[in-house]
């Protein structure tokens, strides 16, 4: 008997008969761990849609950027995860809307939303080759290069204005050759 422990000096294990009390514990812990699994690992905020304010959705974007450090950019499934077609009350809603608290933001399609998250945290991923300007959107990229060129195509049929933009010439012909509106330009008073 050399290796073989003495039988009566290891410790007795009493198997006591389970009530219905600690049944429904163990059931209700199981039903916990099911839900939590079905939950997205990634998933920044379990009840986003009740509402984040912008210094909550600004403290986990700092928190994201320290564990993803190479990122330069949100990652758009965290992006997505703060907004949904859920109503504040957890109701199904028709259209995605914005999580963050006083944001009216809704739109049909999720890339637009998490285009719209991203710029609640200033994300701009389109940048000007010309200048420092950035922009959340490649449109308004576009719209401010030509900002950059000289070419002048648009002219106003009142006067001999001309514009980079069409929509300048819309605002210009708006507030200036307007029917009932004076066509004279504020005066600047001169020193005498």
């Amino acid at each position: 008997m050399s290796g073989i422990p003495n039988v009566a000096s290891r410790p007795r294990i009493v198997k006591r008969k389970s009530s219905t009390q600690d049944v429904s514990v163990r059931k209700a812990v199981k039903k916990e761990r099911e839900q939590t699994r079905s939950i997205a690992p990634r998933t920044p905020i379990l009840d986003a849609h009740r509402g984040i304010t912008q210094a909550e959705l600004e403290a986990k974007a700092f928190r994201y950027r320290q564990r993803n450090p190479r990122d330069e950019d949100f990652d758009k499934q965290w992006l997505a995860s703060f907004s949904g077609k859920l109503s504040a009350e957890g109701e199904m809603i028709h259209d995605f809307r914005c999580y963050v608290v006083g944001c009216k933001q809704v739109n049909k399609r999720r890339d637009h939303m998490v285009v719209h998250i991203g710029s609640h945290l200033n994300q701009r991923n389109f940048k000007c080759e010309r200048c420092p300007s950035s922009f959340v959107r490649k449109n308004e990229l576009n719209r401010h290069e030509r900002s950059h060129e000289a070419a002048r195509p648009f002219s106003c049929s009142h006067c001999p204005a001309t514009f980079r933009r069409q929509d300048l010439l819309a605002r210009h012909e708006h507030n200036k050759h307007q029917p009932g509106k004076e066509n004279a330009r504020k005066k600047v008073k001169t020193c005498t």
